[in-house]
């Protein structure tokens, strides 16, 4: 079952003992929102990322071009910033690309050599290789930590579902197999727009960003068929039973977190609620319940995997002696 904004507004509502939206005149869900995004954005993410189990890393691949040293990194990756970079070969295979300093950058352009001499150091946006590649049978693997979408009603989102090879887009309310509601797609979605595509089940995350839709088949009456640029995301399997959710681009109506953070959410966004009314004293009380349960939920996700990491020292390393080559 989808947790969504619908769904954490009503909890903050309860929380504040605040009236719905139509007896309210203090605040409206769309400022709820507003705050859970800022909620999210400053303190739940940079609370899950203190635990270190990767829960917002996704992978962007980019071809590389002979001559060409700079990549642009993705526009959803947190703080413009990389959890790692690889080269990945003609067979498949990763190549670490360490990261070096700015200042060895000129000096290291002397140096040959392929893809498993490579090094990089940002700059901006860009990450950038050193030495400039002088191939092109390969792909720049960047993985980072992804940022969490705009928060958004129900009503701007949709359920879809993949059934003959077809994209197909719900326009009707209906229930799935299991018996949890669906949400139709807004009337107002047509060729020319971009959709992400979510998960509707735990634990949620994205399926397919930046889908082009280059057509809607509006024929039958209880859902739209899309086209999408590049044909249907590979990770969407053809079963008529299993539903994803769609949104615009860069938005979603999933609180796209771990569910045990789902009521340490309900308190910090309660708690910028009531600052707003003003409501001091509930809001001291918000945040003093914030503070417990955020102590708490770091036991629930540290560590993610338990068991020991094994560790690999490169060979090369100055914590290693001998002349060893490769990796151990």
């Amino acid at each position: 079952m989808a947790w969504t904004a619908d769904d954490l507004v009503a909890a903050v509502r309860v929380r504040a003992q605040m009236p719905d939206a139509a007896g309210d005149g203090a605040i409206t869900d769309a400022d709820i929102l507003t705050l859970a995004n800022e909620e999210i954005a400053l303190r739940l993410v940079p609370l899950v990322r203190r635990s270190r189990g990767d829960y917002f890393v996704s992978i962007h691949d980019v071809d590389i071009v002979s001559g060409t040293g700079t990549y642009r990194v993705p526009t959803r990756a947190q703080t413009s910033g990389l959890r790692d970079l690889t080269i990945v070969d003609s067979s498949g295979r990763e190549w670490p690309v360490p990261q070096m300093h700015l200042e060895d950058a000129g000096p290291a352009q002397t140096v040959g050599g392929g893809y498993g001499g490579a090094r990089f150091y940002m700059r901006g946006p860009d990450v950038v290789l050193v030495p400039t590649p002088t191939y092109s049978d390969c792909t720049l693997r960047m993985y980072y930590h992804r940022s969490h979408p705009t928060l958004v009603p129900n009503a701007e989102s949709g359920s879809v579902a993949v059934s003959s090879g077809e994209l197909r887009a719900l326009k009707v309310p209906a229930n799935d197999a299991q018996g949890e509601a669906l949400y139709p797609v807004p009337a107002s979605w047509a060729a020319g727009l971009t959709i992400d595509v979510f998960w509707a089940t735990p634990p949620y995350g994205p399926v397919a960003f930046d889908n082009y839709i280059t057509n809607v088949n509006t024929a039958n009456p209880t859902y739209n068929v899309y086209t999408l640029t590049g044909g249907l995301p590979t990770a969407m399997s053809d079963n008529p039973d299993i539903y994803w959710l769609a949104s615009k681009l860069s938005e979603t109506s999933i609180v796209g977190l771990p569910r045990e953070c789902w009521p340490l959410l309900v308190s910090a966004v309660t708690a910028r609620v009531c600052e707003v009314i003003g409501d001091r004293d509930a809001a001291a009380m918000a945040f003093g319940l914030y503070d417990r349960e955020s102590a708490n939920i770091m036991t629930l996700l540290t560590p993610r995997v338990e068991g020991n990491k094994q560790v690999i020292v490169d060979r090369f390393s100055t914590l290693r002696g001998g002349r060893g080559r490769g990796w151990r």
